[in-house]
């Protein structure tokens, strides 16, 4: 039987769990958030922290030591949406978040085994996954790719107000900021556009993080169009992911290449999507982080494949 500990004391946090206190797989022990230091310093267990009750300072402090923490398997249960970016929580090793819309639902048995699966620890770190990297992929060979359509919104005034000149200047400091966020991720720009392009990231199995890299992108918008691009103007831009296979030629050799793939997400990204939206094809949603589902409603098919957007705050 597999053991769940959750740290609360909360009625509300307890509720939620309510079918998993039922459940004959797992061991559900709640245990008092006082005593959360030492809880998750015990191994053998996942532990889902309630930070209800806890003050700001004890919660970037309790976020520090589970991300510190190599064999453990945690979650974080956050009643009144007290975390900025959960996507973060995920990269530092979090395998579940429990938001305030979750709170009021009862949490389902496949959502806990799946959680409790998402972050195992490898004892080898050598062990090869058999996933793609870049040191491998050869020219002229064909293999799968996550295809990243980005891409500008060019507004009608910018091109009979402000000039080409303004306009390549932003297009320049898009492409830069871009090459930050996708290059540490894997991510080349492969193929460009008149105002975007088709970034190229190895495919590998599991959840990527290219999906929530995209979404604070999305919800971060203003502070980028502040910070980053220095113009005076709310930056709109645009995301299409989508999985496939094509033949992989060097950037600027690409011309005479013909792929399903490669047209499809071109197609997708500069017919489908829509000013400002983040949207996958059904292929890709197999890869949203554990938690980030809900993020995601279906807005329709194209080419015969479903396609999700992202659920955008009003």
């Amino acid at each position: 039987m597999k053991r769940l500990v959750l740290i609360t004391r909360r009625q509300e946090s307890l509720s939620c769990f309510d079918t998993i206190r039922r459940s004959k797989s797992i061991d559900l022990e709640v245990r008092d958030d006082l005593d959360w230091k030492k809880i998750i310093r015990e191994n053998g267990s996942m532990i889902y922290l309630d930070i209800g009750s806890l003050s700001p300072r004890e919660i970037r402090k309790a976020i520090r030591t589970l991300e510190s923490q190599d064999t453990l398997t945690y979650g974080i249960v956050d009643p009144e949406g007290r975390i900025d970016d959960p996507a973060d929580l995920f990269h530092g090793g979090a395998s579940d978040y429990i938001g305030p819309d979750l709170l009021n639902k009862r949490l389902s048995l496949s959502r806990i085994n799946q959680a409790m699966n998402f972050y195992p620890y490898v004892e080898d770190e050598e062990e090869e996954s058999g996933d793609l990297s870049w040191e491998t992929i050869r020219e002229g060979d064909e293999y799968p790719f996550y295809l990243l359509y980005a891409e500008l919104d060019i507004l009608p005034e910018w091109k009979t107000k402000s000039g080409s000149s303004f306009i390549t200047g932003l297009l320049k400091t898009f492409e830069s900021h871009m090459n930050r966020v996708f290059l540490p991720l894997g991510g080349q720009l492969w193929m460009k556009s008149d105002y975007g392009g088709l970034y190229l990231f190895p495919y590998s199995e599991g959840s990527s993080d290219i999906i929530p890299a995209c979404m604070r992108l999305i919800l971060n918008r203003v502070l980028i169009s502040m910070e980053v691009f220095s113009y005076g103007t709310l930056l709109p831009y645009h995301f299409s992911l989508d999985t496939g296979t094509t033949v992989y030629r060097k950037k600027g050799n690409t011309g005479t290449l013909i792929s399903e793939a490669v047209n499809f997400i071109f197609h997708l990204g500069q017919q489908y999507t829509q000013p400002g939206q983040f949207v996958i094809s059904r292929r890709a949603a197999e890869h949203i982080p554990v938690g980030l589902a809900d993020c995601f409603v279906p807005c329709g098919n194209y080419h015969d494949q479903d396609i999700l957007r992202m659920k955008v705050p009003r």
